[in-house]
C-alpha cells in the first residue's frame, strides 16, 4: 500500500517555525514567521512525526511492534497471523486469511487515504536509463527486467546492458545522419557492476546470469564504450523519476531540471 501525503498526517511534538514562502508573505506583516502544526514535506521531523502517528494507531488496533524491527508490526489470533511491514509511507503485508488482508485495507484506506498499489506477485528489479547527446537528454526509458536479480549488482549489471541497446542504436543513427561518434561513456552508479562489465572471467557470482546480457563485456573491451562511476545523488537516470513524481526542494528541483535542460522561460 502506498499512503498519499504521509508525510502530513502526523503532527510535531516540539515547536516548529518556518518562514513565509515566497510569493505568499503577508503584506502588513513581512517579518512573521509560521508556526507549524502539522508535519510538512522536507521537515527532518515529518517521517518521524508521520512514524509515531502510524504505530500508534496500529498499537491502538491491537498490532503488536516487533521487539527487534520496530518497523514490523504483527497481529495473531488463533491460527491466524498478520505481519506488516513498514517502509516510510509504503507498506507491505501479508496474512494467513485473506479476509484479514482486506480488513487492514479498508481500515487503513479510511484513516490514511491509503491506495492498494497491487500484489507482490515477482521481485523483478526495474532498468532506467538517460541518453545525451551534448548537454540535450534525448531519449529515457524505465522497465521491468525480465529475471529477476540475486543481488543490486546483478540488477545493475543488466540495466547496463539494457541501457547499451539504446545507446548502439542512436550511434549508429547518428552515423547515418553522417555524425560518427568514437567511444561512448556509459555512467553506472554501482562499481561492482562496471567491475563485472570489465571482469572477462566468468566466476561462480555471474555463471547464472543469461549470457546475452554478457556482451557488455565484449563492447568494454573493443572500447566501443567506456564505463565510468557517477554518485547516486548524481544518477539522472534514477533522478529523473523524483523530478517528475517526488515533491522536491527548490534548490534539487531546479539543479535537476538543469541537468536535462529544462530552463524557465519569463
Amino acid at each position: 500500500m502506498d499512503v498519499k501525503s504521509a508525510f502530513l498526517n502526523g503532527f510535531l511534538q516540539e515547536k516548529v517555525f518556518v518562514e513565509q514562502p515566497k510569493g505568499f508573505v503577508d503584506a502588513h506583516h513581512p517579518n512573521h514567521v509560521y508556526r507549524l502544526k502539522k508535519a510538512l514535506y522536507g521537515l527532518k521531523q515529518a517521517p518521524r512525526a508521520w512514524y509515531e502517528c502510524l504505530t500508534q494507531f496500529l498499537v491502538d488496533n491491537y498490532y503488536t511492534r516487533g521487539s527487534v524491527d520496530k518497523t514490523l508490526f504483527i497481529k495473531k489470533n488463533n491460527d491466524e497471523l498478520f505481519i506488516a511491514q513498514i517502509y516510510v509511507d509504503d507498506i507491505v503485508f501479508v496474512s494467513t486469511n485473506n479476509t484479514k488482508v482486506q480488513q487492514f485495507v479498508d481500515v487503513m484506506s479510511q484513516e490514511f487515504k491509503m491506495s492498494l498499489v497491487g500484489n507482490c506477485d515477482d521481485w523483478k528489479s526495474t532498468s532506467d536509463s538517460c541518453f545525451f547527446l551534448g548537454n540535450n537528454l534525448v531519449s529515457w526509458f524505465c522497465k521491468k527486467q525480465n529475471s529477476i536479480s540475486l543481488s543490486t549488482a546483478e540488477a545493475e549489471y543488466i540495466a547496463v546492458g539494457s541501457g547499451c541497446t539504446q545507446l548502439l542504436w542512436m550511434k549508429q543513427m547518428l552515423v547515418d545522419y553522417g555524425f560518427n561518434q568514437g567511444t561512448l561513456t556509459l555512467f553506472c552508479d554501482n562499481m561492482s557492476a562496471i567491475n563485472i562489465s570489465k571482469n572477462p572471467v566468468q566466476h561462480s557470482r555471474t555463471k547464472h546470469i543469461d549470457i546475452r546480457h554478457h556482451f557488455i563485456r565484449e563492447l568494454a573491451e573493443n572500447k566501443c564504450i567506456v564505463l565510468e562511476h557517477v554518485g547516486t545523488n548524481d544518477q539522472l537516470a534514477d533522478q529523473l523519476a523524483n523530478l517528475f513524481t517526488k515533491p522536491l526542494d527548490a534548490t534539487r528541483f531546479h539543479a535537476l531540471s538543469r541537468s536535462i535542460g529544462i530552463c524557465l522561460v519569463e
